[in-house]
C-alpha cells in the first residue's frame, strides 16, 4: 500500500513528529538562513541544531524540488534498497555465498525491529549507511587515501542522517572488526580514526550546534533508563505477536502494553523466527574465526545494553559516554538483530556449503521440536488459562492471538527441524534443500512483519475542521494529555488517528501553519527553565496562565481541562470532550514597554510574574537595570511597524519618544543577535522566556537574526575541511598525471 498506492505511514512519530518536521524544514529552507530556528515548537527553539530534523542530509533537499509525499516515499525506498545492497555485499566480503548473503540482508531488513524503525524517519536512513562503512573498512588492501575519503564521506552521511545511537553502534562494529582482523591492522585503525575525525570536521556545521544545543537540554540529565527492553519481550523474536497484535488490519489486541513505562513498546515487533536462530546456532559451531567472534561478542554486548536497568551493569554504563546520552536502551536490540542476521548467514554456509552430515543430532532435533508442538497442543487450554490469568488478558480475541502465536512459533521450529532432517537423505540435492530452507526462514518473516507499519491514504491527512476557517498561521496551547485506555475508548487505531488529526494533538497541526506554544517536550531538549515553566503551567491560576499565553501571542487553548473562569466552547473529538478557549487580549508580536522590574533568577522572575499588579503590556521583567524612566505608558505617537518577520530573522521600524524595551514574542536564546541601525546591541531575556531589545528615544530600525556562534564556527570548520580534502585530491590527481604512477 505504501509503495504502490497513495498510502502514507501513519503511526506515532510518523504522524506527530516526522511528517510535520519535514514540512517545517521545507518552509524554513525556503525562508533561508540555513533553517536555524523555528517558532513551531514550544514557542521557539533551534531547528538545525536538532539532528532529528536532518536539515543538512542530502535526502532532505528532495522536498524542495519534488512533491512532498513523493520525496517522503523516495526516502524510504532508496534507503531500504541501499541497506539491503550494503549488507549483501558486506556478507560477500566476508566470503559468504550468494544465498547466505541474500539471507543475511533479507533477515535484517525484513526483521520486525527494522521494519518497526520505519516509524522513525532518521533511524532507517542512518542504519542503511552502517554496512557500507564496515564494507569499505573490511575490503581495504591498498590505495589508503581514496578509501579514506570514501569512508569519511560515508561517516558524514551517517552523522547527518541524525541518529546518534546508530553512529555509536557503527563505531563499535567498525572498531571490533578492525581489531579482530590481523592483516593491515595498524593501517585499518589509522584509517578508521582519520575517517571519523574527517567526518566530524566535515559535519561540524551540524555537530557543533547540536552539542551546544544538547548541553542545555534536559536530555543531558539522562533518560537512559526509560524503555529498557522487557525480558518477556524477547519471546517476540521467535513467537509472532506474542504480546498481542494491533498492527494487522482487523486486529486490535495488544495486551502487553502494561509492561512498558509509556504504555506501549518502542518497537512493536522483534520477530525473526526460529529459522534465523537455528542458523545462528550453526554459526556458533567450531572452528570460529574473526567473523564469528565479531558478531558473538557484539551480540552479547548489545543485548546487555538493551536490557538497561534490568541488569546490574546499568549502574556502570549509564555514566559512560557516549552510551549514557542514548535514550531508550531497547534501541540496542537493533544491532543485536543485525548480529543475529549475520550469524545466520554464517550458519547457513556452514550447514549447506560445507561437507559433513549430522543425522543423529538432526533426528534428536526433529523429535524434540515435534514433542514440544504435541505437548503444547495437549496442554493448550490449561496453559492459555494460566497465562491469561497471570497477565490479566481479559479479551477472548487476545487469548486467541496468543494461542496462534505460540502454535505458529513452535510449528515453524518443527518445520525447520524437519527440513534439516531431510537434508541428510537428500545430500546430493543439498542446493535444493538450501533454497527450501531459505523459503522456510524468510517467508514467515516477511508475511508476519508486512503489517507492522499502519498505512492510511494520503487524503486522510486533511486539514482539521478546527482550521477550516483559519487562513493565517495561528498559535495554540494544546496540552499533551492522553486519557486512560485512550485507544480502546476511541475504537482502535482509526479512531486514534482521527483524534490526533481533529484535536490538533502536538505536533500534527504544524503542517497547516499551526504553532504550538509551551507544548510537550518530545525530544527532551528544552532547557531546565523552560521545562520547569511548562511543568508549572497547569498549576498556575487563571490570571497567570492567561497572562503567559497572552505574552506568547496565543490565539486559543485546546485542552481536556478548561482554564477556570474563561469562556469556553466544548468540542467533541471521537467521543472525548475538549475545551476551546479564546485567549483575550493577546499581545502583538512586537510592542514597547517603558517600565521594568529586575529579577536575576528564574524563581525571582516567576514570583514577580505571578504578582497581581504585574501587567506585561506596560512592564517587563529583566535581569539587569536599564535607564528607563519607570512610566506606565508611552506617547500615542510611538509605533512599531513590522518590515519583515521570518522565523529566524525579523526587522522592525520603531519610533519611541521615551527610552523603552521592545518586547518580542518567542523564546530567548543566546544565539539571537540584534542590531539597532548598524550598531550591534544585546538581546535581553525578558519576562519568563521572551526576547527584548533596549531602545533609547528616537527612530530606529531594529534587526534580529538567529545566528549562534556554534553554527558560525562549525560552518567555517566544515568549509575549510572540504576545501582541504578537495585540494588534496586535486594535488594527487595532478601528481598522478605528471608522474604516471597508478597510486
Amino acid at each position: 500500500n505504501f509503495l504502490f498506492t497513495n498510502g502514507i505511514f501513519f503511526e506515532r512519530d510518523s504522524t506527530l513528529l516526522e511528517i510535520p518536521a519535514r514540512h517545517v524544514g521545507v518552509q524554513l529552507m525556503k525562508e533561508g538562513n540555513f533553517a536555524l530556528w523555528t517558532d513551531a515548537y514550544g514557542n521557539g527553539q533551534p531547528f538545525l541544531a536538532n539532528p532529528k530534523n536532518a536539515v543538512l542530509y542530502p535526502g532532505t533537499w528532495l522536498y524542495l524540488i519534488l512533491p512532498f509525499f513523493l520525496a517522503f516515499k523516495i526516502h524510504y525506498v532508496f534507503h531500504f534498497i541501499l541497506g539491503w545492497l550494503g549488507i549483501y555485499y558486506l556478507c560477500k566480503s566476508y566470503s559468504l555465498s550468494e544465498k547466505a548473503s541474500f539471507l543475511g540482508a533479507t533477515a535484517f531488513l525484513f526483521s520486525g525491529i527494522f521494519l518497526s524503525s520505519l516509524e522513525f524517519y532518521n533511524h532507517m536512513a542512518a542504519l542503511c549507511w552502517m554496512p557500507w562503512i564496515l564494507l569499505v573498512l573490511h575490503r581495504y588492501q591498498k590505495r589508503f587515501y581514496p578509501r579514506l575519503v570514501v569512508l569519511a564521506g560515508l561517516w558524514s552521511l551517517l552523522i547527518l542522517a541524525g541518529t546518534p545511537y546508530v553512529a555509536v553502534v557503527t563505531g563499535c562494529f567498525a572498531l571490533v572488526q578492525t581489531l579482530l582482523l590481523r592483516t593491515l591492522r595498524p593501517k585499518r585503525l589509522r584509517m578508521l580514526f582519520l575517517a571519523i575525525v574527517l567526518a566530524f570536521a566535515l559535519t561540524a556545521v551540524q555537530l557543533i550546534p547540536t552539542i551546544d544545543f544538547y548541553q542545555i537540554g534536559v536530555r543531558e540529565q539522562g533518560t537512559s533508563a526509560v524503555w529498557s527492553c522487557e525480558p518477556l519481550q524477547l519471546l517476540n523474536f521467535v513467537f509472532p505477536h506474542v504480546l498481542g497484535n494491533d498492527r494487522q488490519p482487523g486486529h486490535d489486541d495488544y495486551w502487553g502494553s502494561f509492561l512498558f513505562e509509556k504504555g506501549a513498546p518502542l518497537y512493536y515487533s522483534l520477530f525473526l523466527g526460529f529459522g534465523v536462530f537455528i542458523l545462528a546456532f550453526f554459526g556458533l559451531k567450531r572452528p570460529l574465526d574473526y567473523r564469528h567472534y565479531l558478531f558473538i561478542l557484539l551480540s552479547l554486548f548489545f543485548v546487555v545494553l538493551a536490557l538497561g536497568n534490568r541488569t546490574p551493569f546499568y549502574s556502570l554504563w549509564k555514566f559512560l559516554p557516549p552510551f549514557s546520552a542514548i535514550r531508550y536502551p531497547v534501541k540496542y536490540l537493533v544491532p543485536f538483530t543485525f548480529c543475529l542476521a549475520m550469524l545466520s548467514a554464517l550458519g547457513f554456509d556452514r550447514l549447506f556449503k560445507e561437507e559433513g552430515r549430522g543425522e543423529r543430532k538432526n533426528v534428536s532435533f526433529v523429535i524434540f521440536s515435534a514433542a514440544l508442538l504435541v505437548l503444547f497442543l495437549l496442554i493448550k487450554s490449561s496453559l492459555l488459562e494460566i497465562l491469561s490469568r497471570f497477565f490479566v488478558i481479559d479479551k477472548a480475541s487476545a487469548v486467541s492471538e496468543l494461542s496462534d502465536s505460540l502454535f505458529g512459533g513452535l510449528f515453524l521450529l518443527f518445520v525447520c527441524a524437519l527440513v534439516l532432517f531431510l537434508s541428510n537423505f537428500l545430500f546430493s540435492r543439498k542446493k535444493i534443500i538450501a533454497w527450501v530452507f531459505l523459503i522456510v526462514v524468510i517467508f514467515p518473516l516477511v508475511s508476519t512483519n508486512r503489517f507492522i507499519n499502519p498505512v492510511v491514504q494520503k487524503s486522510f491527512l486533511t486539514k482539521p475542521l478546527l482550521l477550516e476557517e483559519k487562513e493565517e498561521p495561528i498559535k495554540i496551547y494544546r496540552d499533551g494529555y492522553v486519557p486512560f485506555a485512550f485507544k480502546e475508548e476511541v475504537g482502535g487505531k482509526d479512531g486514534m488517528y482521527r483524534y490526533f488529526r481533529e484535536s490538533l494533538y502536538p505536533y500534527y497541526g504544524i503542517q497547516f501553519d499551526v504553532k504550538y506554544v509551551f507544548s510537550r517536550d518530545s525530544y527532551n531538549i528544552y532547557d531546565k527553565e523552560m521545562s520547569d515553566m511548562i511543568a508549572s503551567l497547569e498549576s498556575l491560576n487563571r490570571e497567570n496562565m492567561v497572562k503567559l499565553l497572552r505574552i506568547a501571542g496565543c490565539d486559543f487553548s485546546l485542552t481536556h481541562f478548561p482554564i477556570p473562569s474563561l469562556p469556553s466552547e466544548e468540542i467533541y473529538v471521537e467521543g472525548f470532550k475538549l475545551f476551546k478557549q479564546e485567549i483575550p487580549g493577546k499581545l502583538p508580536a512586537a510592542y514597547l514597554v517603558y517600565d521594568l522590574r529586575k529579577a536575576e533568577t528564574f524563581e525571582e522572575r516567576m514570583n514577580l510574574f505571578q504578582m497581581p499588579d504585574f501587567n506585561p503590556e506596560i512592564t517587563c521583567i529583566v535581569e539587569k537595570d536599564l535607564p528607563l524612566q519607570g512610566i506606565q505608558s508611552g506617547s500615542k505617537e510611538d509605533i512599531v511597524r513590522t518590515v519583515e518577520r521570518f522565523q529566524s530573522r525579523q526587522q522592525y521600524q520603531v519610533f519611541n519618544t521615551r527610552p523603552a524595551v521592545l518586547v518580542l514574542q518567542g523564546n530567548y536564546s543566546p544565539g539571537w543577535k540584534a542590531w539597532v541601525g548598524r550598531a550591534k546591541t544585546k538581546i535581553l531575556k525578558v519576562n519568563l522566556s521572551a526576547r527584548g531589545v533596549y531602545l533609547p528615544a528616537g527612530t530606529h530600525e531594529v534587526t534580529l537574526k538567529y545566528s549562534p556562534r556554534s553554527f558560525q564556527f562549525g560552518l567555517v570548520v566544515s568549509l575549510v575541511t572540504l576545501i582541504l580534502i578537495l585540494g588534496t585530491l586535486v594535488y594527487f590527481f595532478i601528481k598522478r598525471i605528471l608522474t604516471g604512477t597508478k597510486e
